[in-house]
Parts: C-alpha cells; sequence; structure tokens
C-alpha cells in the first residue's frame, strides 16, 4: 500500500468519467488517443 498524491488521485478521477477541475474529460482524452494512434 502506497501514498497516492493529489495529483494521481485527480487523474484517477477523470479515467473513471469524473469531471476535476484543471484537466480534461475522458471524452477529450478518448478523442485526443484516437487521433494520435494511442491506445487505452
Amino acid at each position: 500500500m502506497g501514498v497516492d498524491h493529489p495529483m494521481i488521485k485527480d487523474i484517477k478521477a477523470v479515467l473513471l468519467g469524473e469531471s476535476v477541475r484543471g484537466y480534461p474529460a475522458m471524452e477529450d482524452i478518448e478523442d485526443r488517443a484516437e487521433l494520435y494512434s494511442i491506445e487505452l
């Protein structure tokens, strides 16, 4: 069990579909991943 940095908690929340101020929405991340042929 490790210590979670607040930034990691925010990133995990975004990846779960939550809206976090200062981070792009998961839909935006998926669009960019598709644009650059990145598999999530």
